[in-house]
């Protein structure tokens, strides 16, 4: 077998519970998550670990950006990331348990 220099970069774009008061650029939409993962095509990475927001009331006050296993915000998430760099090959990984259904 031979040796290869080849490498996998995974980018984990936005984290389970990251909110925009600890990093301001964290993406909360399927669109903001969806260009991030462009974004990280086109810097290299093969991979793009995502996690999913939703605007949701919790303990009686509107979270925005929480965090989410939502199979529709993970299918538009996907489908947008897909649209925007078909032509970059980037892989999606979703929670293993969605796998078989996005």
């Amino acid at each position: 077998m031979s040796k290869s220099n080849k490498i996998i970069i995974q980018c984990c774009i936005c984290g389970a519970g990251t909110k925009k008061a600890q990093a301001p650029t964290v993406p909360y939409t399927p669109e903001e998550i969806a260009r991030e993962v462009v974004a990280v095509a086109k810097a290299g990475a093969s991979v793009a670990h995502i996690h999913v927001r939703e605007d949701k009331e919790v303990n009686g006050k509107m979270e925005i950006g929480y965090k989410s296993m939502s199979l529709q915000k993970f299918t538009e998430t996907v489908e947008l990331s897909r649209k925007y760099c078909a032509e970059e090959g980037l892989h999606h990984h979703q929670p293993h348990h969605l796998r078989r259904r996005v």
